[in-house]
């Protein structure tokens, strides 16, 4: 194991967030909306029609859930299922408490509930190829090991998952994706920063992509077709 993932899993151990009493928020399990088609000459459909994008939140999970390696979770528009986080290409994390939980939160800048992970990917396979991929994600800043995935082709990101922007990842056979992170803020009082992760296809179209941290939240899955 890479000795500074090693000293940083240590030093973190299972850190207890605590979850804010929140009030009822009316909040859509999944919601399918017209993205806008692109500009003249750019990816939109022909005659300027507008794809339809799903987004899954997690709100139909019931609170403090937890899931463990070998889970996998309905999300209506796709499957996530948990995986083994690696501290490195070859090297799994090994570590005893790998777990991920629906926590009444709002760290990823979302809507509560949001999806908690620590130290596990979360793997996911639309019912159907998309073309692009969309997602609000806050990752803690004493931890910044992350791990992406597009078709197959695994990464290790460290230093944070804006050092992963601009990268085409994914295998040729299935296709490739464009990776975009924009970061928003940090996280007052929660030691996270916040931003959107985006795949965008640039070959054949995605298939299965991951995500994974030390300490990261994840919610508002969306995908367009």
């Amino acid at each position: 194991m890479n000795p500074v993932a090693r000293a940083v899993i240590g030093s973190l151990g299972v850190l207890c967030l605590a979850s804010p009493a929140l009030g009822a928020e009316p909040k859509s399990t999944v919601s399918t909306e017209a993205e806008p088609a692109g500009k003249k000459g750019g990816a939109g459909k022909k005659g300027g029609g507008a794809a339809k994008r799903e987004c899954y939140d997690f709100a139909d999970l019931p609170a403090d859930s937890k899931f463990h390696i070998g889970d996998s979770v309905n999300a209506k528009h796709s499957v996530i299922a948990l995986k083994e986080f690696h501290v490195d290409k070859k090297q799994p994390s090994g570590a005893d408490q790998q777990f991920a939980q629906v926590t009444n939160t709002k760290i990823a800048d979302g809507t509560a509930p949001e999806l908690r992970m620590y130290l596990i990917n979360a793997q996911v396979t639309p019912q159907a190829p998309v073309k692009k991929v969309r997602l609000n994600f806050a990752e803690n800043l004493g931890g910044l090991l992350s791990n992406l995935e597009v078709n197959g082709e695994k990464h290790v990101v460290d230093g944070g998952l804006l050092q992963a922007n601009g990268k085409v990842i994914g295998k040729s056979g299935a296709g490739r994706a464009a990776i975009v992170v924009n970061m928003t803020s940090t996280a007052e009082g929660t030691g996270f920063n916040r931003g959107t992760l985006e795949l965008h296809a640039t070959q054949g179209k995605i298939e299965t992509f991951s995500i994974g941290g030390l300490q990261l939240f994840i919610d508002n899955v969306c995908m367009t077709k």
